[in-house]
């Protein structure tokens, strides 16, 4: 871990790491042809239903027959929105074995952000829950190119033409001995994820099969994730978010036992933690927040956690002291990246968990930071935007549109995170900021995230938002957005007192 020769760039572990597969989807088919046919893959923690490697086999074989059927090929684009449901497994790996690309999307829009996603991407097919299928009728009017639904969790309850049942569809496919893998490069596009990027609207990241192999071999390294057929995995995390999406993938080849929430509910989610006695833990910061703040933990045993494993946004330097404090026999390991990378670039190591950094690079990563304004690399200790180089780091956008892409990666192949912070002489990263959240306060930069970590290490505040609203004397003034603690009272003035002790430029 270090710089080389001077270049200003920090460089990951080296190590040779050869794909043996052509996709993701014959990799993880053989992983589950080698496993047992009764060996159960998943999990759903509401019902005990259980999904099989022998069933999932089965069934995204079926699934696939029945894609290519429809005439899809590769390159067309298959869109799954669907909770966390056992089905959602045959779905992606079925998708990922017709050779299709998987265009994964959050089940909870509205109509109005589906016809925005639908329209990013043009899929030909929609592999859904049942919830979904309303809001997908509510914008058939509005869709010229309306793609076929298929449900994939139970019977039809709609009256129409343009959907199907997965399972009806599957019932009808005899044989599953005679798959024929569509021919793919390992550069082909596996999934679509979205992602604002660094700026603007929703954007459908383009993750080749290239990509997500190496990734996904991550997270049964014993220096990162290092989940193995030991371990226990209660998951809240969405399929459709990176880190849900390769932490769900884990047990084909990890053999790991899951257990797939459907929802996040809090006594659930604690008995399951009890009962089933996992020893890492998965999650974001706000989850986190509940394990801290909320007395319904002190009702549980959840004594079996060694590790916490946090991601997909910033955990503030308080949270992380108040969860070393709450937790001390737990390490608090966190994680960093982007959907543009695959998911992650950096995590934290057991050994050395220190309050406010992100962690040091995986292996194969190389970070730069850049200057904000000259926009060339700076080196350790100081701040500028981080970017990031490897073989995780997506080809652009889909459709590769030049107005989009054009900054996509520099010269050097790095992307451009939009992300401020520095990395110090140990490797270590640090995250500042956002560049486009940075209040500008009498010339000054503030960083949001600084302000919200602040409000939160307040007894009575639950939870809060910091934005800039525009101010014709200091150009911008931050203006928070609080929620209180159930029964703790705590007045504006009381607030901004709090945090004009704290903060040097609020006396500017």
């Amino acid at each position: 871990m270090g710089t080389k020769n001077g270049d200003c760039i920090l460089y990951g572990p080296k190590e040779e790491f050869k794909i043996r597969y052509e996709s993701l989807g014959l990799y993880l088919h053989n992983c589950l042809k080698e496993r047992g046919a009764n060996e159960i893959l998943v999990t759903d923690a509401a019902s005990q239903n259980v999904l099989t490697c022998g069933d999932a086999l089965n069934k995204c074989i079926k699934l696939c027959k029945v894609l290519k059927s429809m005439s899809l090929k590769k390159g067309d684009v298959v869109a799954v929105i669907s909770e966390n449901i056992l089905n959602t497994y045959v779905a992606l790996l079925g998708t990922l074995l017709s050779g299709t690309t998987g265009f994964l999307l959050n089940f909870k829009y509205t109509p109005g952000e589906l016809k925005h996603a639908l329209d990013l991407a043009k899929p030909k097919v929609v592999l859904c829950s049942l919830t979904v299928v309303p809001n997908l009728l509510n914008i058939k009017e509005k869709y010229i190119f309306m793609p076929h639904i298929i449900t994939i969790d139970g019977p039809l309850e709609f009256n129409n033409e343009d959907l199907s049942s997965m399972d009806s569809l599957i019932e009808n496919v005899s044989n599953t001995d005679d798959l024929q893998m569509e021919n793919l490069n390992i550069k082909d596009s596996a999934f679509l994820l979205l992602s604002s990027g660094t700026t603007g609207l929703p954007k459908c990241v383009e993750l080749s099969h290239e990509n997500l192999i190496p990734t996904v071999n991550i997270i049964n390294d014993a220096r990162y994730l290092g989940i193995s057929k030991e371990d226990v995995v209660v998951s809240i995390l969405p399929f459709f978010h990176i880190y849900g999406l390769i932490l769900h993938l884990s047990p084909i080849f990890t053999l790991a036992k899951v257990i797939l929430m459907k929802h996040f509910k809090p006594d659930l989610f604690l008995q399951l933690i009890q009962d089933n006695r996992p020893t890492k833990l998965f999650i974001v910061p706000p989850i986190l927040h509940f394990l801290l703040k909320s007395p319904m933990v002190n009702n549980y045993d959840i004594s079996s956690l060694k590790v916490i494993f946090i991601g997909a946004a910033p955990l503030g330097k308080d949270i992380y002291e108040d969860a070393l404090k709450r937790f001390k026999d737990v390490s608090i390991r966190q994680l960093y990246g982007t959907t543009e990378t695959s998911g992650i670039c950096t995590i934290q190591q057991s050994t050395d968990c220190s309050s406010g950094d992100v962690g040091s690079l995986v292996c194969n990563f190389q970070c730069k930071v850049t200057d904000l304004c000259t926009n060339k690399a700076i080196g350790a200790l100081r701040t500028g935007e981080l970017c990031f180089k490897s073989i995780g780091v997506s080809n652009g956008y889909y459709k590769k549109d030049t107005e989009i892409n054009g900054g996509f990666v520099d010269d050097d192949g790095f992307y451009h995170t939009g992300d401020v912070g520095y990395y110090d002489e140990m490797g270590k990263i640090f995250i500042v900021d956002r560049i486009k959240d940075i209040i500008k306060y009498k010339g000054f930069q503030v960083a949001p995230a600084e302000l919200e970590d602040l409000l939160l290490s307040h007894l009575a505040v639950r939870d809060c938002g910091v934005i800039g609203v525009p101010d014709e004397r200091a150009g911008e003034l931050p203006l928070a957005f609080v929620v209180r603690q159930n029964g703790k009272n705590v007045t504006e003035q009381e607030l901004i007192d709090f945090v004009a002790g704290e903060l040097s430029f609020i006396s500017l």
